[in-house]
């Protein structure tokens, strides 16, 4: 067997922290699909500058240290309606969430708007999906009467939907104005593991594309990181001793988990001089056991547990001010400037988060120039705004919407090649019009 790490064989963990810094261990409801990840642990290293006879540099000062990471991955909805994805915990370091309640359509039908047979868990800025001609349309609820039933929404249905129809449920993710949760992330390799704590997501990228799956990535900064390896039991161990003794390198460091057998430790301490370990017992579920002397110690891998699949480029739709706009691409960024707490004194970490600037929110939406189109540049240029409902997917259970109630586009420019089509893109701020719905997404 290779002792080279195979990154196919990657999996990743995201968990909530109830403490900031304080790691979470892994668990199988946690885990991500993804595409990549990174896991970049950066330490300030300074070269003492006293003066000295000889030239060269004869030590390096330790100071603060931090961590970068970044995941990419599909845009994967759960398969059911009204049933989080598999990034829940991710979307919660940033959004609020809401599930609407399960209803049906029960009388005054329209196509922008309807009295429903309950709206007890259905507010303003809500996303709902009904399905008009098989194919489902995301909407965001503008007025609900909590008396009546009624409701508006927007955009507008192609046509009315009818009595009956059932208003599909959706998790809808609004922007907070201070976040407060942050994540441990959990990188397994084949024999390695690294985990990260406080991470804090900063910067979230949602795209949509013709010929391509939609896709996410999210980026951001943490706090620390610790690694684990693999190595062997020495002697063995009772169901209840706290400390073990391994042979093999030093790869293990504190605030990482291993599983001996079956049962899964958290290391707290580990002395090198001596290849010993100090762990708390029975973690993520499992049970203290006797483990026999030359038994494996490894990374502690839970089953994870996913659902759903990819959203093709061919289903969707882009309606723009209430139109259908032909998009070949499209990008929704929010960038949340969040700012770990790292200048405390007497800390080589940080010891929270913050965010002393305003957040952006941008869209792109890349199309073409046509005799409707051409009016948008008259838009742009008036320097009003216009509703945009993106949506990937037309199936309950498997679509993404993201709406913008106020897409401010800069004037764009316009350059024609010779051998192509004219391009026309749309880019600029997503504005808030109700406070932190400038940008807001949910899974249908």
């Amino acid at each position: 067997m290779s002792m080279i790490s195979l990154g196919r064989k990657e999996q990743l963990y995201a968990q909530t922290e109830s403490t900031y810094g304080t790691p979470v261990a892994p668990n199988g409801a946690g885990a991500i699909k993804h595409l990549s990840c990174t896991l970049a642990l950066n330490e300030e290293r300074t070269p003492r500058a006293d003066r000295k006879i000889t030239r060269g540099r004869a030590e390096q000062v330790r100071g603060k240290r931090s961590v970068e990471w970044s995941i990419d991955g599909y845009v994967i909805p759960s398969g059911a309606s009204g049933a989080a994805p598999d990034i829940a915990a991710m979307l919660a370091a940033t959004f609020s969430s809401r599930v609407s309640n399960a209803a049906t359509v029960a009388s005054a039908a329209g196509v922008g708007g309807a009295t429903l047979s309950s709206v007890s868990e259905m507010a303003a800025g809500d996303i709902v999906g009904l399905v008009i001609d098989d194919s489902l349309y995301a909407v965001c609820l503008q007025t609900v009467d909590d008396l009546s039933g009624a409701v508006t929404w927007t955009p507008a249905l192609p046509s009315a939907p009818t009595i009956g129809d059932t208003v599909h449920q959706a998790v809808t993710y609004r922007l907070q104005t201070e976040p407060n949760h942050a994540l441990t992330l959990h990188r397994l390799l084949d024999q390695e593991a690294q985990t990260a704590s406080g991470c804090v997501p900063n910067e979230w990228n949602f795209s949509l594309a013709a010929g391509d799956m939609a896709k996410c990535r999210v980026q951001g900064q943490g706090k620390d990181m610790a690694f684990v390896g693999t190595a062997a039991l020495q002697s063995g161990m009772d169901g209840t001793q706290t400390t073990l003794v391994y042979t093999g390198e030093d790869v293990f460091e504190a605030g990482a988990w291993i599983a001996i057998d079956d049962e899964a430790m958290k290391i707290a301490a580990v002395t090198s001089a001596t290849d010993t370990l100090t762990v708390v017992r029975a973690e993520g579920g499992t049970s203290a056991a006797t483990h026999e002397s030359a038994a494996v110690i490894a990374p502690y891998r839970p089953t994870p547990v996913t659902s759903g699949s990819p959203i093709a480029g061919v289903r969707g739709r882009c309606l723009l001010d209430g139109a259908n706009f032909t998009i070949t691409a499209s990008e929704a960024t929010i960038v949340e400037n969040v700012k770990l707490r790292n200048d405390d004194f007497g800390s080589a970490t940080a010891m929270g988060f913050a965010y002393p600037a305003g957040r952006e929110a941008t869209l792109r939406l890349e199309g073409f120039l046509t005799g409707d189109t051409g009016a948008l540049i008259v838009r742009a240029k008036s320097g009003g705004t216009l509703p945009v409902m993106l949506q990937a997917g037309d199936r309950p259970g498997a679509t993404f919407a993201i709406y913008a109630p106020a897409f401010a586009p800069n004037i764009p420019a316009v350059e024609a090649p010779a051998d192509a089509e004219t391009p026309l893109a749309l880019e600029g701020p997503a504005l808030e019009t109700d406070g932190n719905d400038e940008l807001i997404v949910a899974f249908l």
